[in-house]
């Protein structure tokens, strides 16, 4: 094995650990690796990463991978291990294990990295082999990195390499919004409002600041502004309502990471509007006890959208066809009221039209009894004996 120690760069101390090789072979042979003991945060080591970032600006970069070997000791309570590392913002670390099967190494990782609580759980890797954690760091201070044994075996065969091999600058924030194309509201009533939902994502580095815009009669209700490390998403609501008829389009426009616009559209309506022709009193008429007669009422929608209603009247008229309806722009209905008088008198009802506003007609007639003829006539029309050539006249009163 060989042992590198502290070295001065710059007035800084630097501790760099050379690779140290777990040499297989029985069960006695290094029992257990140069980090032990390190089974929980309090005995973390530090690894350093190929790039150390000093407060005053200066970079040292080492001519090799800085990395630690560790086993899974044969005996104790040994299935995980800790080290840490001091990162600086704006940096994107590359964080992995790596393990040499082909010189017999029987190990399987669980990778875990926290923050510098060593509580708060910031990524992992936790499918066994070999782990790798892509960190971007936004806050230069301490992280912790917990290995764990995912297969149980112990021993000198479980050597594993723990290192951070690469250090970049984080990527720029990248934006990218759906859905694309356009978005469309479709048909919306006057005084009414629809919503839809844009998803806005960082698929870049560092942290996506913007804000979305648009103008009237679109609106932003929610999501208006974001502030989104990599891959982080949030929703952006936008409502529209308009105030007016017609079709309208606007444009989103996302900034940040590049920026981006979307189209939004739709149409405004008038709400549905009811109008009923005639416009004053449908008069019956006379009408006898026990017939009917029919008269009839148009129902128009004037406005937009569907115009649905239904129509009512009280005895003794009654709604006979066309009593419902849906009706879109301009369209008519004819509506039948039937009066079927069983009484005499004068009979006025209110005809009530719902929807669009609604509407109320008057609706009047008149129930009689039909004629009923009586016949009175002078000695019951006895003739008696009338002399041929003469005649004889009787008269017959009729009344009803």
């Amino acid at each position: 094995m060989e042992w590198v120690n502290w070295y001065g760069f710059d007035g800084y101390n630097v501790d760099i650990d050379n690779l140290t090789t777990i040499i297989p072979g029985s069960d006695d042979d290094h029992p257990s690796d140069r980090y032990e003991p390190d089974n929980d945060p309090s005995q973390a080591v530090e690894i350093l990463p190929r790039k150390v970032f000093f407060p005053d600006g200066h970079i040292y970069e080492a001519p090799y991978h800085f990395r630690q070997t560790h086993n899974f000791q044969k005996t104790g309570n040994d299935s995980v291990d800790w080290v840490y590392f001091e990162a600086t913002a704006g940096k994107r670390y590359t964080i992995r294990t790596k393990i040499d099967t082909s010189r017999g190494s029987q190990a399987s990782t669980n990778l875990y990295l926290y923050d510098s609580d060593a509580t708060t759980l910031i990524d992992s890797d936790a499918d066994g082999g070999e782990a790798q954690i892509i960190f971007d760091c936004f806050a230069s201070k301490t992280y912790y990195l917990k290995i764990v044994n995912a297969n149980n075996k112990r021993g000198p065969m479980t050597w594993y390499d723990i290192e951070i091999p690469q250090v970049e600058d984080q990527p720029p924030p990248q934006i990218s919004v759906t859905p694309s194309g356009t978005t469309d509201f479709g048909t919306v009533t006057l005084g009414y409002c629809s919503e839809k939902q844009f998803t806005v994502t960082n698929t870049g580095g560092q942290i996506l600041n913007g804000n979305a815009t648009t103008s009237l009669p679109f609106k932003i209700i929610s999501g208006a502004s974001y502030s989104l490390y990599p891959n982080k998403s949030q929703t952006v609501t936008v409502q529209f309502c308009p105030t007016s008829k017609g079709r309208f389009t606007k444009t989103i426009n996302f900034t940040g990471g590049g920026g981006a616009t979307r189209t939004v559209t739709g149409v405004g309506e008038p709400p549905p509007a009811i109008s009923v022709s005639p416009s004053g009193t449908l008069d019956y008429g006379v009408v006898f006890i026990g017939s009917s007669l029919d008269k009839s009422f148009t129902v128009t929608n004037v406005g937009g959208g569907i115009l649905s209603g239904s129509v009512s009247v009280s005895s003794p008229y009654r709604v006979v066809s066309g009593g419902n309806y849906n009706l879109m722009a301009n369209q008519s209905q004819k509506v039948i009221i039937r009066f079927s008088p069983t009484s005499a008198g004068t009979f006025t009802r209110t005809v009530t039209f719902t929807g669009g506003g609604g509407a109320t007609r008057t609706a009047t007639g008149i129930g009689e009894p039909p004629p009923e003829i009586h016949v009175s006539c002078e000695n019951q029309l006895n003739f008696g004996k009338v002399q041929v050539g003469s005649s004889k006249d009787l008269k017959c009163t009729v009344s009803n």
